[in-house]
C-alpha cells in the first residue's frame, strides 16, 4: 500500500503501523461476520429412565419427553465457536455445548441451541448463559440455572431449585418444593403445589398462584415491583406482609393482627401454614 505525497506527484509507502492497524481491523472484521450454523445430533440407548445432566454456554436449550429408552440430541451452532460432547454411563447422560476459548470464538456471534429428548420420569439438571431454558414434561426437575435468559418449566416434580439473572421465569403445574431466585425479571408461578414455596427476585412482580400448604414456611420478596398471590384450596396461613410506597390488599379476613398503610399481619383461617411477603414500590395483593 502506498500514500500519495502531496505536491510532488510522487508516493511514499504506507507507514508500519497503518499497515498494522489495517490487518488488524480486516482480521476483525472477519471475525465478526456472520458464521454458518453448524448441525450436530446424536441417539443414545438409554434405560427407562436417565439422570440427565445438561451444560450450554452462550446458548439455549430445551428438554423435552421422548421416546422410552433413548436420549436424543439435536442442535446448531456458529462455526468454529462452540465444541459439543455428549455420553452416557451408568444411567446418566451428560450433554455439553461449550464455547471455545480461542479469540475468534470469543467474538463469535450467538446463536446455538439444544434439544434433548430423555423419557419421561427422568431427573433433570441445567446450567446454561445467555440463551432461553425450557423444561417441559414429567420429569423430577433437580436444579435449573440460567444468565441472560428466560426459563420455563412446565409440569417438573420434586425439590426444584431455580437460580437466574436477567430474564423472566416461569413454572407451571410443578409438584414438591420450589426454590426461585431471579433478578430484572418476573416471576410467574402457576399451579404449585406440594411443598414450601421461597420465591425472591429483584426489580420485577411475583404472581403466585398455587397452594399454601399446611405445615409449611413460605416467603415472597421483591424490590420495586409488585406481588400478587392467588391461593388455590383452603386458606390457612400466618400472613406477614409489608411494602413501601404502595398498599396492601387480602380478600381474606385476617384476624389477630395488625393492619396500616405498609403492613398486614395476622390469621387467615387456621393459621397452618406461614407466608411471609416483603416488597418496595409496588402492591401487595392476597387473594
Amino acid at each position: 500500500m502506498r500514500r500519495r505525497q502531496g505536491g510532488l506527484g510522487g508516493y511514499l509507502p504506507a507507514s508500519p503501523l497503518l499497515v498494522a492497524i489495517i490487518t488488524v481491523l480486516t482480521a476483525f472484521g472477519a471475525a465478526c461476520a456472520p458464521r454458518p450454523l453448524v448441525a450436530f445430533g446424536e441417539r443414545f440407548e438409554a434405560p427407562s429412565t436417565v439422570r440427565l445432566k445438561v451444560l450450554v454456554e452462550d446458548g439455549g436449550v430445551t428438554v423435552t419427553e421422548g421416546p422410552a429408552g433413548a436420549v436424543i440430541v439435536s442442535g446448531e451452532h456458529p462455526e468454529d465457536v462452540h465444541d459439543y460432547a455428549g455420553s452416557l454411563a451408568a444411567g446418566e447422560a451428560r450433554i455439553e455445548l461449550k464455547r471455545r476459548s480461542s479469540f475468534e470464538a470469543r467474538i463469535g456471534q450467538r446463536g446455538a441451541h439444544m434439544e434433548v429428548q430423555v423419557p419421561a420420569g427422568s431427573t433433570v439438571e441445567v446450567d446454561a448463559s445467555n440463551g432461553p431454558v425450557r423444561v417441559v414434561g414429567s420429569f423430577e426437575v433437580g436444579r435449573v440455572k440460567a444468565s441472560n435468559g428466560p426459563v420455563e418449566v412446565t409440569g417438573g416434580r420434586g425439590a426444584l431449585t431455580i437460580e437466574g439473572s436477567n430474564g423472566s421465569i416461569a413454572v407451571d403445574r410443578h409438584e414438591g418444593p420450589l426454590s426461585v431466585r431471579g433478578s430484572n425479571g418476573p416471576l410467574r408461578i402457576e399451579g404449585q403445589r406440594g411443598g414450601a414455596v421461597q420465591l425472591a427476585t429483584s426489580n420485577g412482580l411475583i404472581r403466585y398462584s398455587g397452594a399454601i400448604d399446611a405445615g409449611t414456611d413460605n416467603s415472597m420478596e421483591s424490590s420495586n415491583g409488585p406481588i400478587e398471590v392467588v391461593v388455590d384450596g383452603t386458606a390457612s396461613f400466618a400472613l406477614d406482609a409489608t411494602t413501601s410506597n404502595s398498599g396492601i390488599t387480602s380478600r381474606f379476613a385476617v384476624l389477630d393482627g395488625t393492619k396500616t398503610d405498609a403492613r398486614l399481619s395476622g390469621r387467615v383461617g387456621n393459621g397452618e401454614a406461614r407466608l411471609t411477603i416483603r416488597t418496595s414500590n409496588g402492591p401487595v395483593e392476597v387473594r
